[in-house]
Parts: C-alpha cells; sequence; structure tokens
C-alpha cells in the first residue's frame, strides 16, 4: 500500500517539474526576421542598347537589422554598366518597415528574343537575434516586358523651307514595339497622322530667311513599357525666297504677249499676297538663252 502511494506521488512531481522546464520556457522563436516583397519596372524603356531598370524592395522586420545587400543577378543578353551579369547595392533600412528603390542602368545585347526577362537574386540581411549578429537571406525574383527596342523618330522629308507658305511631311517610325494613342504635336499645334506620315502646314516669315527655323515635336504614346513623351526639336534651314507668279505686258507692241523689232517697254507686275515684307527684290530677265539683267524692285 505504501510503495503505491510512493510511485504516484514520484509520478506526479516529474510531471510538473517537465512543466516548469526551462526548455520549454526558452524566447527561441521559429518566426522569420524579416518580410520582402519586391518588384521591378522600366523605368526608362529600352532604346538605343540602353535602358534603366527601378527595383522597389518592400519590407517588414521582426528584430534589428544592421545592413542589407542586395545581389540581382541579370538575365542573359543584359549587362550592368561594367560589362558584368550582377548588381550589387549595399544600405541601411532606416525603419522596421518601408519601401527602398533601387535604380540602375543596363545595356541590352543584340540576340534578345525572349518576351519576358527574368530577374533574380537575393537580398542579404544582418540581424541581432537572440543577442547575436546573424545573417537571414531572403530570395527575390522578378519579370518584365520585352518587346524590342523603342527606336520611335518623327522626321522631316524636306530639309530645308521657303520664305511664306510651306508643307512639311513629317515620316513617324513606330519601329517594331506596339504603340497606341498616339498624339503628335507641331510647335504646340495637334497634327493628324495618317499611315506614319504627317503633313503639316507652316508660315514662314522672312525673319528666318538664311537661318533656322525650329519645329518642336512632341509625340504622346502607349505602349506596354508604360507611357512615352517624345520630344525634339527639329531646324530646317529657310534658303530659297518663293516662287511668285509674276504678270508683264509688252506696252510697246500691239500684242502684250509679243516683242517687236527693236526696243521695247515691258511693264512687270508683282502682286504680293502672302504678306511677307519684301525689303529688296530684283526680277531677273534671261534674253537668248544667255543674256542676263537684273533690275531691282522699289
Amino acid at each position: 500500500m505504501n510503495s503505491k502511494i510512493y510511485l504516484t506521488i514520484v509520478l506526479v512531481i516529474t510531471i510538473i517539474g517537465m512543466l516548469f522546464s526551462p526548455i520549454m520556457t526558452s524566447t527561441y522563436t521559429s518566426a522569420k526576421p524579416v518580410y520582402v516583397y519586391v518588384s521591378g519596372n522600366w523605368s526608362t524603356p529600352p532604346s538605343n542598347d540602353t535602358a534603366s531598370v527601378n527595383v522597389s524592395v518592400r519590407y517588414f522586420t521582426t528584430v534589428p537589422v544592421l545592413y542589407a545587400i542586395l545581389h540581382l543577378y541579370l538575365p542573359e543578353g543584359i549587362f550592368n554598366s561594367t560589362g558584368g551579369n550582377e548588381i550589387i547595392q549595399e544600405y541601411l533600412p532606416s525603419s522596421p518597415q518601408g519601401n527602398n528603390h533601387f535604380n540602375f542602368n543596363i545595356t541590352i545585347g543584340n540576340h534578345i528574343s525572349s518576351s519576358k526577362l527574368y530577374f533574380q537574386g537575393f537580398i542579404n540581411w544582418s540581424v541581432v537575434l537572440d543577442n547575436m549578429t546573424q545573417y537571414y537571406v531572403t530570395p527575390i525574383n522578378f519579370t518584365l516586358p520585352f518587346y524590342g527596342q523603342l527606336d520611335f523618330s518623327v522626321t522631316p522629308l524636306q530639309r530645308s523651307l521657303s520664305v511664306g507658305e510651306n508643307t512639311v511631311t513629317l515620316i513617324i517610325n513606330k519601329s517594331q514595339v506596339p504603340i497606341y494613342n498616339l498624339s503628335l504635336m507641331v510647335n504646340s499645334a495637334k497634327v493628324t497622322v495618317n499611315n506614319n506620315e504627317a503633313n503639316v502646314s507652316l508660315f514662314v516669315s522672312s525673319y528666318y530667311y538664311l537661318s533656322f527655323y525650329p519645329l518642336t515635336i512632341k509625340a504622346y504614346y502607349l505602349t506596354p513599357y508604360g507611357n512615352i513623351v517624345y520630344s525634339k526639336t527639329i531646324y530646317l534651314f529657310v534658303n530659297q525666297t518663293r516662287n511668285y507668279n509674276i504678270t508683264y505686258d509688252v506696252v510697246s507692241s500691239p500684242n502684250p504677249s509679243y516683242l517687236i523689232p527693236g526696243k521695247n517697254l515691258i511693264m512687270i507686275s508683282l502682286n504680293n499676297t502672302f504678306g511677307v515684307t519684301f525689303y529688296r527684290s530684283y526680277v531677273t530677265l534671261m534674253i537668248n538663252n544667255g543674256t542676263y539683267t537684273s533690275k531691282l524692285v522699289e
């Protein structure tokens, strides 16, 4: 009878001792010290073999962080500014949670056939855990669309202008990247685009004669890379004068369209209907396919 009671007491004491054991009351936790969400986007779309990528790192930490190092491996055919295939960026998170942005330039090779670029890597966190400095690694990855390089351009068909009325034909090169909702402005006026061409009516005053006339071109359009604004100023040299219609009469002849033997009196009329101020105008006559005479028009 006494031995049974003793065994029961010993068993109860053992169980109570396990419940209050230091192993069961340890502060160790298996929760992650850092939670991370990483995304990327084109900050500058691919063009002329270059581009810029923005990486956003949203994080939440449960322990103090000393510093973090971003390691990003570039896709095949993509290189950093020195020709390598990796981006390394060390930074210090300023708060237990936040959003850090990293922008870097890349060079694009000539042999990329994929429509998606896969970026992957990891972030190495130096954290304080259990009163010790430890390292915690979080893998990261994101994907960017790739439709080729953006080679959009607007070029004039003419290389020079004349004083007075002009019609300039602009050629729009849309390249291989899909383009939507194109809006074209020339010197702050909206221009209609038809079949990759736009005709612009311009009046060039004599102020620009023998100088350059500016064409400020802006294009707004949407691509898979986002909203794009194209801006360019083209200078066309004004090196020609307008060939105005001139009326004349041979007042010394019975027929105003024919000359008579001997001296002839010709009356020439120049009608200025273009609103252009003529400072010095000359009328040049060719006689017998070789003799020229010039007369200043007052």
